[in-house]
């Protein structure tokens, strides 16, 4: 999938390539405390759109997107840390 994460006064963008094969209908964004972890946040994105930006505080992301479409979901992309100082 190709995750990079990029802050600028404290928004996060993340910016990812949709996987091949049958088309995602939606991705959860995972964030977590460390690497692995899922602790701060999870959502779903409700969109087929391949990136988010939005305000964070701050703080240390590890950061990871999972696609989902009619066969389930993906594995968990790679994973980039975003600092919010």
């Amino acid at each position: 999938i190709g995750l990079v994460g990029s802050q600028t006064a404290g928004i996060v963008r993340l910016d990812w390539t949709p996987p091949a094969g049958i088309a995602p209908t939606s991705y959860t964004i995972v964030a977590g405390s460390g690497p692995g972890a899922s602790d701060i946040l999870v959502y779903p994105t409700g969109t087929t759109t391949p990136g988010l930006a939005a305000p964070a505080p701050r703080g240390t992301y590890y950061v990871r997107v999972i696609a989902t479409n009619p066969c389930g979901q993906s594995g968990a992309s790679n994973e980039v840390t975003v600092v919010v100082p």
